[in-house]
């Protein structure tokens, strides 16, 4: 096939190549496969620039590209048909329109656990105040955390002393949310005993002597109030409702 394609050239131009040739030699068969008396010009060996030898013949012989100005780049983007000039006023409220702060993206948010009667004076409020379909309150089930705890010290300021020290250890650390446990420290909650218990065998690796596996939320029960899409029109509703919450802070959703 490659004689066949080469067949009737007489001169071959190589640009980072060799001549052509078979990868076996057969008696009485030539092994190059361009035609008998072909001769080859090498414009650019495997060490020159190849690409930059094209560019140079092609403009030789008057066939490269034409040299474009930006002005000619701009005729060929441009649709003149989808042009339009808008009006001094028009202009004015584009610009208002860019300069705007962007509204930021709704957010989720949800509160909760509420039991029957909180969630039934809740619930009033909810109809009375909030759009309907923008929130929902639906019977839901945390399930227990346990953490890996040290405590409770003497006072903050022990606290704060161990809290320095693990810091330097690299053991990381996060605020309870039980109050029953403070002045104490957690080492990170997780859904299980047993895997509060793996956890704590990781922590004596670091030196770690004093902590102890605790319950710090039994499992909980009751109705979990989430609105699905918070914005910027919706949050000074939103806000409220505080009050009915009965202390208990919104926060984003899965949190």
């Amino acid at each position: 096939p490659a004689q066949t394609l080469l067949a009737g050239f007489d001169r071959l131009i190589l640009v980072e190549a060799r001549p052509p040739v078979s990868f076996f030699g057969y008696p009485g068969v030539r092994s190059a496969l361009t035609p008998a008396g072909c001769a080859f010009d090498a414009l650019a060996s495997e060490a020159e620039d190849g690409p930059g030898a094209l560019e140079w013949l092609a403009e030789e012989l008057g066939a490269g590209p034409a040299v474009q100005t930006e002005p000619q780049r701009m005729t060929q983007q441009l649709k003149p048909e989808a042009l339009r000039i808008l009006s001094p006023e028009e202009a004015r409220r584009v610009e208002a329109l860019a300069a705007a702060p962007k509204a930021p993206p709704p957010e989720c948010l949800e509160a909760g656990l509420f039991d029957n009667k909180q969630s039934a004076a809740l619930r009033e409020t909810l109809e009375q105040r909030l759009p309907a379909g923008s929130w929902t309150l639906q019977a839901s089930v945390q399930p227990p955390r346990w953490i890996a705890y040290m405590g409770k010290f003497a006072n903050a300021d022990a606290a704060a002393k161990k809290k320095a020290e693990l810091k330097g250890r690299g053991v990381a650390f996060e605020p309870l949310r039980n109050a029953a446990l403070e002045p104490g420290i957690s080492l990170g909650g997780y859904e299980t005993q047993a895997k509060a218990e793996q956890a704590l065998k990781e922590l004596t690796q670091k030196g770690v002597r004093t902590a102890k596996v605790v319950q710090e939320k039994p499992e909980q029960r009751g109705d979990l109030l989430r609105l699905g899409a918070v914005d910027e029109k919706l949050r000074p509703v939103v806000d409220g409702i505080n009050e009915a919450l009965g202390g208990k802070a919104l926060r984003a959703c899965g949190k």
